[in-house]
């Protein structure tokens, strides 16, 4: 989950520095790849958090 944070900080960092200084608009390639795998890591670490908390819990809503 840390790395995840940390992808997308670095992310926002990156892209602050380009609206800051008046960069290359080109370097927004890179900024939006470490926000999407930022953004992956906290969404597959939420649904493995949540699957892990249902645990055994876990009813079917099948009726046959």
């Amino acid at each position: 989950m840390v790395l995840g944070i940390l992808f997308t900080i670095g992310g926002c960092a990156w892209l602050w520095t380009i609206t800051y200084f008046n960069t290359a608009s080109l370097q927004v390639i890179g900024p939006a790849v470490l926000i999407g795998i930022g953004g992956s890591v906290l969404i597959v670490t939420s649904l493995a958090m949540g699957t892990e908390l249902i645990g055994p819990h876990a009813v079917s809503g099948l009726t046959l």
